[in-house]
């Protein structure tokens, strides 16, 4: 019978996880077809590990196989997809109807378990200004310093260095997510739509009022999410 991780090892691992997502140390992104993708801070982490009964290993193995999954499979509203494709990847002729009827039911339960440890109304918020905003969504961001010589006059080369920057972003299309729902860990789903790129140089004076401009819209934003309940 295919194996869940130990009920210990999963409680241990979702407690830890919680006060790392409360504390802004798990961060959730999410990619222009609402994947969620989660950064752990390590330093963190191996703080938060200490004196919990849980090693290192045994939590990147639940939070990565199990709980990572079902925050994603919760928030985009799939938790039947990811349960029926965990049993198809789990497929085991030695396991009878009840085994199998079991081991929905656990998963199930995590889901729920999940759902009310980790999901929060603003990462739902998130989730739905990504997957229902009209406009392309940002997919990367990439950048170089490069060093250019210019002759501007008879006294000789002049190097001057800059960035080129470039900004992709992808536009879904449209039911990509109803399909690919079905296959969960697929790749394909974040490569389907249509990309497009914006390409620019930049020198430092430039690259400073592209920050001061982020700033003040940072700003902007923590403003106005301060006038509203959080989770």
């Amino acid at each position: 019978m295919p194996q869940l991780s130990p009920d210990s090892d999963f409680e241990k691992v979702l407690a830890v996880a919680s006060d790392q997502f409360k504390d802004g140390k798990i961060t959730v992104r999410f990619s222009p077809s609402g994947k969620a993708n989660f950064t752990i801070d390590d330093a963190s982490l191996r703080k938060s590990l200490a004196g919990s009964g849980v090693e290192e290993p045994t939590f990147r193995r639940v939070f990565d196989g199990e709980i990572g999954p079902l925050v994603d499979a919760v928030i985009r509203g799939r938790v039947r997809q990811f349960v029926s494709s965990t049993m198809i990847g789990h497929a085991d002729s030695t396991v009878d109807s009840k085994g199998r009827a079991e081991l929905e039911a656990e998963l199930e339960s995590r889901a729920k378990t999940v759902e009310a440890s980790l999901v929060t109304r603003d990462l739902r918020a998130r989730y739905s200004l990504k997957i229902y905003s009209k406009y392309p969504r940002l997919r990367r961001l990439t950048w170089e310093v490069v060093e250019k010589r210019f002759e501007p006059n008879s006294d000789g080369p002049v190097s001057h260095p800059y960035a080129t920057l470039s900004l992709e972003t992808l536009q879904p299309e449209k039911g990509v997510g109803d399909f690919f729902s079905w296959f969960p860990f697929s790749q394909m789903e974040e490569a389907a739509g249509r990309a497009d790129y914006t390409t620019f140089d930049a020198d430092e004076q430039e690259v400073d009022d592209l920050i001061q401009k982020l700033e003040a819209i940072r700003a902007a934003l923590s403003q106005a999410r301060s006038g509203g309940k959080n989770d």
